[in-house]
C-alpha cells in the first residue's frame, strides 16, 4: 500500500485551508454588498414608496422585533462553540447529542418566544407604546417578529457548519436568505407592495 509522504498531506491541508479562507473572504464581500442594498437601494425605494412617516413606522417595528433575538442569550454560540471542540476531537455521537439537544431548546426558545410576540401584539397599543404613525401595523409587527423568532430557531442548524469547520457555509446559509429578502422587498415595494405584503415576504 503506498503511503503518502507528510508533504504531500501537509500540502493538502494547507490547499483546503486556503480554499476555506477564499470562500470565507469571498462571502463577507456578499455580505457587505448585501448590506448597502439594504441600507441604500431598500432605504430609498421604501421612503420613495411609503414616504417618511410610512418608512419611520417600518424602522421602529423592524428594531422593536429585532430585540426578540436577545432573548437567546448567546445559546446559539454556545451550541456552536461545543460543536467545534467535538468536531476537533471526533466526537461524533456527542456531536449529534449537542445538535439535538440544541435544536430542542431552540424551538421551546421559539415557542416561548412567539407567545410574547402575540401578547404583545394582543394588549399592547404598539401606536402608543412605539410612537407609531399608524394604528394598522399590528399584523406587520406579528410578521416581522415571528421571522425573527424563526432566526433564533434556526441557529444551532447553522451552527453545524460551524461546528464542522465550515465557516463560509455558515456565512453563506445566513446571508442568502437576507440577500432574497431583500431583492423581494424591492421588487415588491417598486410594484407598489405596502407594508404588511413586504413584511411576508421575509417568512
Amino acid at each position: 500500500m503506498a503511503v503518502l509522504p507528510v508533504n504531500s498531506e501537509n500540502n493538502r491541508g494547507g490547499a483546503i485551508a486556503a480554499a476555506n479562507s477564499v470562500r470565507t473572504f469571498s462571502v463577507q464581500i456578499v455580505s457587505l454588498l448585501t448590506t448597502l442594498l439594504d441600507r441604500i437601494v431598500l432605504t430609498g425605494i421604501l421612503i420613495r414608496s411609503w414616504g417618511t412617516e410610512g418608512y419611520s413606522d417600518w424602522v421602529t417595528i423592524v428594531s422593536a422585533t429585532s430585540m426578540m433575538v436577545i432573548f437567546e442569550f448567546g445559546f446559539q454560540h454556545y451550541v456552536g462553540n461545543q460543536l467545534v471542540k467535538c468536531h476537533a476531537r471526533n466526537y461524533s455521537a456527542s456531536f449529534q447529542n449537542i445538535l439535538s439537544w440544541g435544536m430542542f431548546v431552540s424551538l421551546l426558545l421559539g415557542v416561548v418566544l412567539t407567545a410574547l410576540v402575540l401578547l404583545i401584539a394582543g394588549f399592547v397599543q404598539l401606536d402608543d407604546a412605539l410612537g407609531l404613525f399608524s394604528t394598522e401595523l399590528v399584523g406587520v409587527f406579528i410578521v416581522l417578529g415571528i421571522w425573527n423568532v424563526a432566526r433564533v430557531s434556526r441557529g444551532p442548524l447553522l451552527q453545524v457548519y460551524r461546528g464542522q469547520g465550515q465557516y463560509y457555509r455558515y456565512l453563506w446559509a445566513d446571508i442568502s436568505a437576507t440577500l432574497s429578502g431583500i431583492v423581494l422587498a424591492i421588487f415588491a415595494a417598486l410594484m407598489g407592495a405596502g407594508p404588511f405584503a413586504v413584511a411576508m415576504i421575509y417568512l
